[in-house]
This record gives C-alpha cells, structure tokens and sequence, in this order.
C-alpha cells in the first residue's frame, strides 16, 4: 500500500498491523503517527521485495524438458505426448547448440 492509504489508519490499527509483523510493542511504543506510517510501509516494502526475489528464483528454476530430435522425428508432435502434458517442453537443433546456448546464460560450462 501507499503511504497516503496508511495515513487512513488510526494509530490503533498501525500499531496492530506492526505487531503482526513481528514489530514488539517496545519499538512502536514512542512512534507518532508518522513514524509508524514510515516504519509500516517499509516493513511492507521489504516483504514485497522478498516476495518478488523468490517468485523469480522458482521461475528461474521450473524444469524443461529438451527435445533433440532428427529429421524423421522433427516433423512428430511430441509436445502433446500425455508423459510430457502440464511440462516445460522446448525442440533444440542439437545437443552443441544446446551446451552453447547455457554457457552464454553464464552457467559453468566444461569442455572436455
């Protein structure tokens, strides 16, 4: 929420919210409206962020699977098989393309 919405809170329900948070009543004790407005966006803000972070670490980390397929096979539908449904499914020309294509992501590649 934005400050301007939490200046709508009384200081009861302020105090209330910081608590949920995990704020003891000794930090809020001597806050004015002001400070509690402050302290409780921020608080906010870093649950956000976190929960940005870790929406995009679990979209980073979905599993796929890679289909290296040869000419004869290119031309069957191999996404709609029912093993792979509900499955991150992706045709890739080869397997050194493959291997290229996770070096330039920065991924540790080995040759050799």
């Amino acid at each position: 929420p934005r400050k301007t919405e939490l200046k709508a809170l009384t200081v009861v329900k302020l105090k209330e919210r910081l608590k949920e948070l995990g704020i003891s009543g000794k930090d809020i004790r001597s806050l004015r409206k002001a400070g509690l407005i402050d302290l409780l966006h921020d608080k906010l803000a870093d649950i956000y962020r976190k929960t940005d972070n870790s929406t995009e670490k679990q979209r980073s980390q979905i599993p796929a699977t890679f289909l290296i397929l040869d000419e004869n096979l290119r031309r069957l539908p191999l996404e709609g098989v029912a093993t792979l449904g509900g499955k991150t499914v992706c045709r890739i020309p080869s397997l050194p393309f493959a291997i290229a294509s996770l070096c330039r992501m920065g991924n540790p590649c080995r040759t050799g």
